[in-house]
């Protein structure tokens, strides 16, 4: 892969793994299985990027499917960027279209650190659910985080204990819910995504699974 593609890849993959590094929750009901679909934008902050070049890398939409201790994210950007994380190794499995290549990421590196958060209750509505936001505070930047109030949607917080990477763990013991809206402003860039849709259903093991016979590396130090 060229390496101009290469770097726009790994930013892409940095970028999901801060999204979806602090996300939250609120109770102990069944845990959430199922698909929930985003609608996203982006402001750049950086006079080398603009808002249009993100959208069309990065896309308008991103659909995220959850079960147990696993998760998967793909994005309908240019790059086509998937992210798969797998409890069983602990890592974070990243992928563009332009490379056959899936990257991976240790889920117990830990990447950030959390200065402070705040609890905003009934601070919003999506798709008719009244949401609490949780504001977290990091050396990263700064991420709010909208969940159902009521305590739908919930993870199964103790199947990523290992999951360091983006202070995941840390952030969903306090949370616990797979979010309705994340808002992050960080230095570089602003990111805003609101779920459009969410469908509690089975899925298949398969879902999360590589394909056989993929070709799989550490992702590049940075």
């Amino acid at each position: 892969m060229p390496s101009h593609l290469l770097k726009r890849s790994l930013a892409a993959m940095r970028w999901l793994l801060l999204v979806f590094g602090l996300v939250p929750g609120i109770t102990t009901a069944q845990p959430f299985e199922g698909v929930v679909v985003y609608q996203v934008s982006y402001t750049s902050k950086s006079a080398n990027v603009s808002d249009a070049q993100l959208v069309k890398a990065l896309g308008t939409h991103q659909t995220y499917s959850v079960k147990g201790g696993r998760y998967r994210n793909d994005q309908d950007g240019l790059l086509q960027t998937t992210q798969i994380y797998d409890p069983t190794t602990n890592r974070l499995y990243n992928k563009v279209a332009m490379s056959p290549t899936w990257f991976w990421t240790s889920g117990e590196t830990e990447t950030d650190t959390l200065v402070r958060s705040t609890l905003r209750r009934d601070s919003a509505e999506v798709l008719g659910i009244r949401c609490h936001a949780r504001v977290f505070s990091t050396r990263k930047g700064t991420k709010t985080v909208f969940y159902a109030a009521d305590g739908r949607f919930p993870y199964d917080v103790r199947a990523y204990r290992r999951h360091r990477y983006g202070l995941f763990y840390a952030t969903i013991q306090l949370t616990r819910a797979v979010p309705l809206r994340i808002v992050f402003d960080g230095p570089e860039l602003r990111f805003e995504m609101t779920a459009v849709s969410i469908e509690p259903r089975a899925l298949s093991d398969a879902v999360f699974a590589l394909p056989e016979g993929a070709a799989v590396e550490p992702a590049p130090k940075q």
